[in-house]
Protein backbone atom coordinates (compact mmCIF):
# COMPACT_ATOMS: atom_id res chain seq x y z
CA UNK A 1 0.00 0.00 0.00
CA UNK A 2 2.70 2.53 0.98
CA UNK A 3 4.82 1.44 -1.98
CA UNK A 4 1.95 2.24 -4.37
CA UNK A 5 1.67 5.74 -2.91
CA UNK A 6 5.42 6.32 -3.18
CA UNK A 7 5.50 5.10 -6.79
CA UNK A 8 2.53 7.31 -7.67
CA UNK A 9 4.03 10.34 -5.94
CA UNK A 10 7.30 9.97 -7.86
CA UNK A 11 5.64 10.72 -11.17
CA UNK A 12 2.60 12.85 -10.27
CA UNK A 13 4.56 15.95 -9.23
CA UNK A 14 6.97 15.93 -12.21
CA UNK A 15 4.09 15.33 -14.64
CA UNK A 16 1.98 18.15 -13.19
CA UNK A 17 4.97 20.48 -13.10
CA UNK A 18 5.98 19.60 -16.65
CA UNK A 19 2.42 20.15 -17.87
CA UNK A 20 2.27 23.58 -16.27
CA UNK A 21 5.72 24.70 -17.42
CA UNK A 22 5.46 23.26 -20.93
CA UNK A 23 2.09 24.88 -21.50
CA UNK A 24 3.34 28.18 -20.12
CA UNK A 25 6.49 28.16 -22.23
CA UNK A 26 4.71 27.00 -25.37
CA UNK A 27 2.09 29.71 -25.14
CA UNK A 28 4.33 32.45 -23.79
CA UNK A 29 6.05 33.17 -27.11
CA UNK A 30 2.94 34.35 -28.92
CA UNK A 31 1.93 38.00 -28.84
CA UNK A 32 -1.57 39.37 -29.07
CA UNK A 33 -4.89 37.56 -28.94
CA UNK A 34 -4.94 36.81 -32.67
CA UNK A 35 -1.44 35.30 -32.66
CA UNK A 36 -2.17 33.35 -29.47
CA UNK A 37 -5.29 31.90 -31.05
CA UNK A 38 -3.40 30.95 -34.22
CA UNK A 39 -0.55 29.47 -32.20
CA UNK A 40 -2.92 27.34 -30.13
CA UNK A 41 -4.60 25.98 -33.23
CA UNK A 42 -1.31 25.03 -34.88
CA UNK A 43 0.24 23.72 -31.64
CA UNK A 44 -2.71 21.48 -30.81
CA UNK A 45 -1.41 17.91 -30.48
CA UNK A 46 -2.54 15.32 -33.00
CA UNK A 47 -4.90 12.97 -31.12
CA UNK A 48 -3.80 10.10 -33.39
CA UNK A 49 -0.06 10.62 -32.80
CA UNK A 50 1.75 7.67 -31.23
CA UNK A 51 2.55 7.83 -27.54
CA UNK A 52 6.31 8.06 -27.01
CA UNK A 53 8.63 8.44 -24.04
CA UNK A 54 9.16 12.02 -22.89
CA UNK A 55 12.56 13.49 -23.73
CA UNK A 56 15.10 13.79 -20.92
CA UNK A 57 15.25 17.47 -19.94
CA UNK A 58 18.53 19.32 -19.79
CA UNK A 59 19.93 19.97 -16.29
CA UNK A 60 18.51 22.96 -14.47
CA UNK A 61 21.15 25.52 -13.56
CA UNK A 62 18.88 28.14 -12.04
CA UNK A 63 15.26 28.56 -11.00
CA UNK A 64 13.40 29.88 -14.09
CA UNK A 65 10.46 30.94 -11.93
CA UNK A 66 12.44 32.99 -9.40
CA UNK A 67 10.96 36.45 -9.10
CA UNK A 68 7.91 35.61 -11.21
CA UNK A 69 4.53 36.23 -9.59
CA UNK A 70 1.85 33.54 -9.61
CA UNK A 71 -1.25 34.38 -11.65
CA UNK A 72 -4.19 35.98 -9.87
CA UNK A 73 -7.21 35.30 -12.06
CA UNK A 74 -9.40 38.39 -12.46
CA UNK A 75 -12.19 36.04 -13.59
CA UNK A 76 -12.03 33.68 -10.60
CA UNK A 77 -15.27 32.99 -8.77
CA UNK A 78 -13.94 34.76 -5.66
CA UNK A 79 -13.04 37.87 -7.67
CA UNK A 80 -16.43 37.95 -9.41
CA UNK A 81 -18.14 37.52 -6.03
CA UNK A 82 -16.08 40.36 -4.51
CA UNK A 83 -16.96 42.69 -7.39
CA UNK A 84 -20.64 41.84 -7.04
CA UNK A 85 -20.58 42.49 -3.29
CA UNK A 86 -18.70 45.75 -3.84
CA UNK A 87 -21.42 46.96 -6.24
CA UNK A 88 -24.03 46.16 -3.57
CA UNK A 89 -22.05 48.10 -0.97
CA UNK A 90 -21.60 45.04 1.22
CA UNK A 91 -18.99 45.11 3.98
CA UNK A 92 -18.11 41.51 3.06
CA UNK A 93 -16.64 42.70 -0.25
CA UNK A 94 -13.27 43.54 1.34
CA UNK A 95 -12.94 40.10 2.94
CA UNK A 96 -13.79 38.25 -0.28
CA UNK A 97 -11.53 40.55 -2.31
CA UNK A 98 -8.64 39.78 0.03
CA UNK A 99 -9.15 36.09 -0.72
CA UNK A 100 -9.58 36.75 -4.45
CA UNK A 101 -6.25 38.58 -4.66
CA UNK A 102 -4.38 35.41 -3.68
CA UNK A 103 -3.01 33.22 -6.49
CA UNK A 104 -5.03 30.05 -7.02
CA UNK A 105 -4.46 26.97 -9.11
CA UNK A 106 -6.93 26.13 -11.85
CA UNK A 107 -8.22 22.57 -11.49
CA UNK A 108 -8.54 20.59 -14.72
CA UNK A 109 -10.53 17.39 -14.90
CA UNK A 110 -13.33 15.47 -16.56
CA UNK A 111 -15.67 18.47 -16.31
CA UNK A 112 -13.55 20.29 -18.92
CA UNK A 113 -14.90 19.44 -22.37
CA UNK A 114 -11.65 20.54 -24.05
CA UNK A 115 -8.64 20.49 -21.70
CA UNK A 116 -6.27 21.89 -24.33
CA UNK A 117 -8.48 24.91 -25.00
CA UNK A 118 -9.10 25.57 -21.29
CA UNK A 119 -5.38 25.40 -20.45
CA UNK A 120 -4.49 27.53 -23.47
CA UNK A 121 -7.02 30.22 -22.44
CA UNK A 122 -5.83 30.29 -18.83
CA UNK A 123 -2.13 30.29 -19.72
CA UNK A 124 -2.52 33.05 -22.32
CA UNK A 125 -4.21 35.30 -19.75
CA UNK A 126 -1.47 34.59 -17.20
CA UNK A 127 1.34 35.24 -19.68
CA UNK A 128 -0.35 38.46 -20.83
CA UNK A 129 -0.42 39.48 -17.15
CA UNK A 130 3.30 38.62 -16.79
CA UNK A 131 2.57 35.89 -14.27
CA UNK A 132 3.05 32.15 -13.92
CA UNK A 133 -0.12 30.06 -14.24
CA UNK A 134 -0.73 27.23 -11.78
CA UNK A 135 -2.71 24.30 -13.14
CA UNK A 136 -3.71 21.19 -11.22
CA UNK A 137 -4.35 18.00 -13.20
CA UNK A 138 -7.21 16.29 -11.36
CA UNK A 139 -7.71 13.33 -13.71
CA UNK A 140 -4.48 11.58 -12.72
CA UNK A 141 -4.74 7.77 -12.98
CA UNK A 142 -4.60 6.02 -9.58
CA UNK A 143 -4.65 9.35 -7.72
CA UNK A 144 -6.68 7.71 -4.95
CA UNK A 145 -4.37 4.70 -4.60
CA UNK A 146 -4.45 4.91 -0.80
CA UNK A 147 -8.26 4.91 -0.74
CA UNK A 148 -8.45 1.47 -2.35
CA UNK A 149 -6.48 -0.23 0.43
Amino acid sequence: MIQKEIRAARWIFPVATALTLATSLACGSSTGAKNASQASQSARPDPNAPIVEAPIPSPVTQNPLKGSPLFVDPQSLAMLQAKGLKRQGSADAQVIERIALQPQGLWMGGWNSDIFRAVDFFVNRAVKDGAVPVIIAYNVPHRDAAASA
